[in-house]
C-alpha cells in the first residue's frame, strides 16, 4: 500500500516500504551506452571493413557493368545493352583518368 493512502500505521511499515523502493530504485538496469567507447555486444556481430584501392573499386565497378551488358545481350534487351555501353565508356574514361590502366596498353 502506498504511503500517501496509510494513515494511522506504524512507522515500521512505513520503513519497510522505504527499503523495499530503495531495492527496487537498485535493482533496475542502466541503459547501453550507445557512444564510442561503450559496452556493447553489437560490435562483436559487425563486419570489420574493408579497405580497398581506388584503382580496385574502378576495375568492380566496370566488371559489374560487363555482367549487365551480358544479362541484357542473353535477353536481347536492345535499350539496355545501349545504355550499358554508355556505361562501359564513362567507366574506361574514370579508370583510365585514375589510373587503373597503362594508358600506353590501350
Amino acid at each position: 500500500m502506498s504511503k500517501f493512502f496509510a494513515k494511522n500505521e506504524d512507522t515500521s511499515s512505513s520503513e519497510d516500504e522505504s527499503s523495499q523502493e530503495e531495492e527496487v530504485k537498485q535493482t533496475k538496469v542502466q541503459p547501453k551506452k550507445k557512444f564510442y567507447g561503450g559496452d556493447s555486444d553489437d560490435d562483436e556481430d559487425e563486419e570489420q571493413r574493408v579497405v580497398k584501392k581506388g584503382t580496385d573499386k574502378r576495375t568492380e565497378a566496370l566488371n559489374d557493368v560487363f555482367d549487365k551488358l551480358k544479362n541484357h545481350m542473353k535477353i536481347q534487351d536492345f535499350t539496355s545493352i545501349q545504355s550499358d555501353f554508355e556505361s562501359i565508356q564513362t567507366e574506361i574514361e574514370k579508370c583510365i583518368q585514375g589510373g587503373a590502366f597503362a594508358t600506353d596498353k590501350l
